[in-house]
C-alpha cells in the first residue's frame, strides 16, 4: 500500500482502495502521509468520523486540525497559517467546508501532498441526492493540485467503481487496490418473518450474543423498537441512536454503548459510519439495507476485534424484491457466497452460515400455523376473532375450546390482526363478503402445495 502511494503516483494520480471494515484502512493513509512532504487533507462524510480520526492521529504525536462548520474567521486563519508554514501535517474536513471560497483560496497557498476521500461510496450514494457537495470534489482537487488522490471504501461493487470513475476521477486512469470483502469471523443468518418484534424477542430468549446493534430504516422505527423491547425486557440496557438527536446526546449515547458489554442499540445507518466499537457481537438488520455495499458496511460493524460475531437479517415475508433480497431469500446457496457474488467476488470457504450449517429457515414462523388454522376452520372466524384465538388474547370464552387457541401466544394480538390483513391482501388466504377467512383456492391445473 505504501509502495502504491509513494512509487506509483507518477503513473497514476488517482487510487481507489477497497478494503473490508476493520482491516486497517486508516493506517494506509496515515503512514504515507507521515512520509510525504507536505499537507494531507482527508475528507470525511460525518463530523463524528472527523473527531474520531483527530483523536487517533493526535495519539501518534503529529499535528492535526479540523476544518468544519461553525468555526470563527480567526480560528481558521490560525489553521491556515500553520499549514502554510509547514507546521501542520493533517487537515480533516468535509466536502461542504472545502466548497467555501475563502477556505479553498487559503488552502491553495499550501503544498498538498495527499488528498484522501474516506468512505468514497458516499460520492455515488449521496452525491446525486442529499449531499451534492460530493459532486463538487473534482474541481476542488484541480484547484488544490495534490500530488496524489486516494479514495477509500470498505465495499464497492463494479457499478460503484464505474460511477466513482465518472463522478470523482472524471474518467482518468486510476490504480485499484482491492481486498476481499469477506469477513470470515461473521456468521450470516436470515430469518424470514411476519413479526419483527416477535422475532427479536425469540432471538433474545435464545441468548443472542451481546452487545447487539439493530439497524432500522427510519428514526421513528429506531425509537419504536427500542421502546417496545424495553417494555418487554425491562432488565436489559436498551437505547436508540440516529442523526435527529442533538449532537451532545449522540456523543453521550456513543460513549454509553462503547462501554457496554450487554447492551442493545437500535440505530439508523448513522451509527454505521460514526463509531468504532470493536466488540459488537451481533448486528441485526431489522430493515434490510438498500444495496449490498450498505449491507456489508453495516454488518461489518460486528466482530471488529476478530472474534466470532453474528450478522442476522430479519426478512419481511412481503419484502419487495431486489438482488440483495433474492440472495437472502434463497436457501440453496451459502450465504457468504451469495453475498460475495453480488460484489463479483468468489467465496473460498464458509466458516459459518445458516445454509452451510444445515439449518436455513425457508418460511416465516407462524405462517404455517395460520394457514393450517384457516384450512381447518374455513368460514368460521373473521380476522379479529382469528387473531384473538391464535394469540389467546381476549375474545369470547368459547374460543378457548378450540385446539388452535393460544397457538401463537406471545404475538401481540393487534399485530397478528395486521398480519392476517396483509396475508389477505397478498392472496395467501381469502376473506368472504361477510369477513370470514378461508383458504386460497387453487386454480385448475395448479400443483398442490406441500403439506403444512
Amino acid at each position: 500500500m505504501i509502495y502504491n502511494i509513494l512509487e506509483q503516483r507518477k503513473e497514476y494520480r488517482y487510487q481507489l482502495v477497497i478494503l473490508p471494515t476493520g482491516s486497517g484502512k486508516s493506517i494506509c493513509f496515515q503512514l504515507p502521509a507521515l512520509l510525504l512532504e507536505g499537507l494531507t487533507i482527508i475528507v470525511y462524510p460525518l463530523l463524528s468520523l472527523m473527531h474520531d480520526q483527530e483523536r487517533r492521529i493526535g495519539a501518534l504525536g503529529t499535528s492535526v486540525k479540523l476544518l468544519k462548520g461553525g468555526q470563527s474567521f480567526e480560528e481558521r486563519q490560525r489553521i491556515f497559517k500553520l499549514a502554510k508554514e509547514g507546521n501542520l501535517k493533517f487537515i480533516l474536513t468535509n466536502p461542504e467546508t472545502l466548497q467555501i471560497p475563502t477556505v479553498l483560496e487559503s488552502l491553495k497557498g499550501c503544498k498538498v501532498a495527499l488528498m484522501v476521500i474516506d468512505e468514497a461510496h458516499a460520492v455515488v450514494q449521496w452525491g446525486e441526492s442529499f449531499r451534492p457537495s460530493y459532486l463538487g470534489l473534482p474541481p476542488i482537487i484541480e484547484c488544490l493540485k495534490p500530488q496524489q488522490v486516494t479514495a477509500f471504501t470498505a465495499t464497492a461493487s463494479p457499478l460503484i467503481i464505474e460511477r466513482l470513475t465518472e463522478l470523482l476521477f472524471r474518467g482518468d486512469k486510476f490504480h485499484l487496490v482491492r481486498g476481499n470483502p469477506d469477513r470470515p469471523n461473521i456468521n450470516y443468518r436470515v430469518y424470514p418473518t411476519l413479526s419483527k418484534l416477535h422475532t427479536i424477542n425469540l432471538l433474545l430468549a435464545n441468548a443472542l450474543p451481546l452487545p447487539a446493534l439493530f439497524f432500522c430504516a427510519t428514526r421513528k422505527r429506531c425509537e419504536l423498537f427500542a421502546q417496545k423491547i424495553k417494555e418487554i425486557h425491562p432488565s436489559l440496557d436498551v437505547a436508540f441512536y440516529h442523526a435527529g438527536m442533538e449532537s451532545s446526546e449522540r456523543k453521550n449515547r456513543e460513549q454509553w454503548f462503547f462501554q457496554q458489554e450487554e447492551a442493545l442499540l437500535f440505530s439508523t445507518s448513522a451509527y454505521g459510519l460514526g463509531v468504532d466499537k470493536p466488540n459488537i457481537r451481533s448486528v441485526i438488520h431489522v430493515d434490510l439495507s438498500a444495496d449490498i455495499e450498505s449491507y456489508l458496511q453495516e454488518s461489518g460493524r460486528a466482530g471488529r476485534d476478530g472474534e466470532l460475531a453474528e450478522a442476522i437479517i430479519l426478512l419481511d415475508y412481503w419484502q419487495e424484491t431486489s438482488p440483495l433480497v433474492e440472495a437472502c431469500r434463497q436457501t440453496g446457496q451459502c450465504r457468504r457466497e451469495a453475498l460475495l457474488n453480488l460484489m463479483e467476488f468468489e467465496s473460498e470457504s464458509c466458516s459459518s452460515c445458516d445454509v452451510c450449517d444445515g439449518n436455513p429457515i425457508d418460511h416465516p414462523l407462524g405462517l404455517r400455523e395460520i394457514k393450517r388454522f384457516v384450512k381447518r376452520y374455513p368460514l368460521c372466524y373473521n380476522m379479529r376473532q382469528s387473531a384473538q384465538l391464535l394469540t389467546g388474547e381476549g375474545g369470547r370464552p368459547l374460543l378457548k375450546g378450540n385446539p388452535f387457541y393460544a397457538l401463537l401466544a406471545g404475538w401481540p394480538m393487534e399485530e397478528l390482526y395486521t398480519i392476517l390483513k396483509r396475508l389477505v391482501d397478498l392472496g395467501e388466504i381469502r376473506e368472504s363478503r361477510k369477513g370470514l377467512l378461508y383458504p386460497r383456492l387453487k386454480p385448475l391445473g395448479e400443483p398442490p402445495s406441500p403439506p403444512l
